[in-house]
C-alpha cells in the first residue's frame, strides 16, 4: 500500500510530552506515522476472509484487558470515545476528570478493546482494577486470554510484576499477549511483557511492514543476580489501526487536536494478537488453556517476515534468528500445524529426559519450522534466578540435524527445508531439571504456498 494518504489511510498526529520526545528528526518521524483502516490491515493478514467472513469471530472467548484502576471501570469498547470532559482538567488526579498521562492510558485501555472487538467481534471484553482475574475458567465467557497494560520497566531484574505473570499463567493457562512497550518513556515500558510465560509482541508498520523505531526490544534478565536475558519480543504484529465510520473526538493529552480514535504503537499489535488468537480458539478449542502450545504456534507458524527486522534487531545479542523476525497471518495459525502438549508431574512424559516423536507425510523441498514452548514457575525463577527446566530441541532428516539448545529462553525453534520424503525424528532433550511440572507445548508448520 505504500505510503500514500488515500482512501484507506491518513497521517494521525501522536503528541507526547516535550521531554519524551528526543530530537526535533525524531519528533517530526512520530507526527508522521501511516494509518490504516482497520479491514485495510485485516485483509492484509488474512482475518477478514479467512475468520471473519467464514463466522470465526472470537465467540464464547472472553479477553481480559488490564488496566490501572481508574482506567479500568471506563473501557467501552463499543461506542466512540469522547475526550472533551478532560478539557478543563490541568493537572492529574483532577476529581472526575481524566487528564495527562491517565488520559493517555485511558486512550489506550479504550482503543485496545475496540482493536479487539474489531478482530474478533463476538469476543467477551472483561476489565477489572485488579489484572488478574480469580478463577478465569469460571467467568460467563470463560477468560481464555489477557493483554496487560503498559508498566514501568526494569529489564535488569525478575520483578514482582514478572513473578506474578508468570505464576498466573502457570497456575491459571490465561493466553497473556503484552505489548512490548515502547523506549520513548520510562512509563510506557512494559514489564509483564518481560514474563517467561508470556506472548510479547512488537509493532511493525502496516504500510511497510517495518519495525517501529519506538519498539521496546530490550532483553530481560530473569535473575537477579546473573546476566541471563531471554529473546523479546517472540514475534511482531500490524498496528496504527482506525475506522473511518467513528466519529473524530477531540484528544486532549499533552496538546489539543481532533482526529480519529486508533490504536497504535506495541498495545495496537497485541490487540490485533489477542484478537486473531481469539477466532483461533473458537475455531480450534484445542488450543484453549494451552499458552505453552500457542506461544509454539505462533513462533512456528508466522510466515510474514518484518522488513527490518535484522537491521533493527542486530546489535541485540538475540539467540533466535526466527523469534520477533516475522507476523502470523490468520491462514498461518489455523492450517499446516501438527500440534502437541504435554502436561503432568515432573516425572510424567519423559523417558531417560527425552520425549522422542516421528513426523511423516513431509514433503521434499518443503520448508518447515519446529518450535517448543514450556511454562516456568514464577516462584522457583525469583527464587533461583534461572528456568527450572532447560529443554533443547533436535529434529533429523536421514543423516542431516537441526538443532535448537538456547539454554536462556523458554522456547527453541528450527527451521530447514526437507531434502527427502523421510520421516522426521523429533527429540525433546529436558537438558537440566531442577523440578516443576511439565507443561510443555509443540507445533510443526508446513509452509504450503
Amino acid at each position: 500500500m505504500g505510503n500514500n494518504i488515500g482512501a484507506n489511510s491518513l497521517k494521525i498526529k501522536h503528541e507526547l510530552p516535550p521531554s519524551l520526545l528526543g530530537d526535533a528528526k525524531e519528533a517530526q518521524s512520530i507526527s508522521a506515522e501511516i494509518f490504516l483502516t482497520y479491514e485495510s490491515v485485516l485483509k492484509k493478514d488474512s482475518v477478514w476472509r479467512r475468520a471473519l467472513t467464514t463466522g470465526y469471530q472470537g465467540r464464547n472467548i472472553g479477553i481480559h484487558i488490564g488496566y490501572p484502576e481508574h482506567v479500568a471501570e471506563e473501557i467501552v469498547p463499543n461506542i466512540p470515545i469522547n475526550y472533551n470532559h478532560a478539557k478543563s482538567c490541568s493537572n492529574w488526579g483532577c476529581e472526575n476528570k481524566i487528564s495527562g498521562h491517565n488520559l493517555l492510558e485511558f486512550h489506550q485501555a479504550n482503543e485496545v478493546a475496540r482493536a479487539v472487538k474489531n478482530v474478533a467481534p463476538k469476543a467477551q471484553i472483561y476489565s477489572t482494577p485488579n489484572y488478574f482475574p480469580e478463577a478465569p475458567n469460571t467467568a460467563q465467557t470463560p477468560i481464555y486470554i489477557g493483554i496487560p497494560y503498559l508498566t514501568n520497566n526494569d529489564v535488569n531484574n525478575y520483578s514482582n510484576a514478572k513473578h506474578d505473570i508468570d505464576n498466573y499463567v502457570y497456575h491459571n493457562r490465561v493466553i497473556e499477549i503484552a505489548p512490548a512497550g515502547e523506549i520513548y518513556t520510562w512509563d510506557n515500558q512494559n514489564l509483564y511483557s518481560q514474563g517467561l510465560n508470556v506472548i510479547t509482541v512488537g509493532a511493525i508498520d502496516p504500510s511497510t511492514t517495518n519495525y517501529l523505531i519506538h519498539n521496546n526490544i530490550d532483553r530481560p534478565t530473569i535473575s537477579n543476580i546473573t546476566s541471563s536475558r531471554i529473546d523479546k519480543p517472540e514475534i511482531a504484529n500490524f498496528t496504527n489501526m482506525f475506522s473511518p465510520e467513528d466519529p473524530m473526538v477531540n484528544y486532549v493529552g499533552y496538546g489539543t487536536y481532533t482526529t480519529y480514535p486508533a490504536v497504535y504503537w506495541t498495545h495496537g499489535a497485541a490487540a490485533l494478537t489477542a484478537g486473531m488468537v481469539a477466532d483461533l480458539l473458537q475455531y480450534k478449542k484445542f488450543y484453549q488453556w494451552h499458552p505453552e502450545v500457542v506461544k509454539a504456534l505462533l513462533i512456528s507458524a508466522s510466515s510474514g517476515k518484518v522488513n527490518n527486522a535484522n537491521t533493527f534487531l542486530k546489535g541485540n545479542q538475540r539467540v533466535s534468528n526466527i523469534a520477533g523476525h516475522y507476523y502470523p497471518y490468520f491462514t498461518d495459525l489455523y492450517k499446516y500445524n501438527r500440534s502437541q502438549y504435554w502436561n503432568g508431574n515432573n516425572e510424567d512424559h519423559f523417558i531417560n529426559e527425552e520425549i522422542v516423536l516421528y513426523e511423516h507425510h513431509i514433503t521434499s523441498g518443503r520448508k518447515y519450522r519446529i518450535a517448543i514452548a514450556w511454562l516456568s514457575s514464577g516462584d522457583y525463577v525469583r527464587d533461583f534466578g534461572i528456568i527450572p527446566q532447560d529443554i533443547d530441541l533436535e529434529v533429523c532428516q536421514d543423516d542431516r540435524c537441526y538443532t535448537s539448545n538456547s539454554a536462556k529462553n523458554p522456547f527453541e525453534v528450527v527451521e530447514f527445508t526437507a531434502q527427502t520424503t523421510g520421516d522426521l525424528k523429533v527429540t525433546i532433550k529436558r537438558y537440566n531439571n531442577e523440578g516443576g511440572r511439565v507443561l510443555l507445548g509443540y507445533n510443526l508448520h508446513e509452509f504450503v504456498k
